[in-house]
């Protein structure tokens, strides 16, 4: 969220419902205040730039389609958007051991 052009920072709430009913710009100020914790926590397990790139998308467009599912009596909007997070990091590296697992034996 952009604090220096006096837009006045939301609630967790606000931006909960903001991001259920599918505003935009929600989504970007989630982005802005999150994806660099999530990047973060991605290339410390990924260690590649590339992939934890495309990781942090595979993260975001999953909170998209996800965000209906969220429930706010469990968890905080942050931890639940970091165990998808984890999930999707945790699904990258088997596939990066499996090309690394095929490639050893092809070559």
């Amino acid at each position: 969220m952009n604090t220096s052009q006096g837009i006045r920072p939301v609630s967790e709430v606000e931006m909960i419902e903001a991001l259920k009913n599918r505003k935009y710009s929600a989504f970007e100020d989630f982005y802005d205040q999150y994806a660099p914790a999530f990047f973060g926590r991605i290339k410390k397990a990924l260690y590649r730039d590339e992939v934890s790139a495309d990781t942090l998308k595979d993260v975001f467009k999953t909170i998209w389609s996800s965000i209906e599912q969220y429930d706010s009596s469990r968890e905080s909007l942050f931890t639940w958007a970091m165990r998808i997070t984890r999930q999707k990091t945790s699904q990258q590296k088997i596939r990066i051991s499996i090309a690394e697992l095929l490639y050893c034996r092809t070559h």
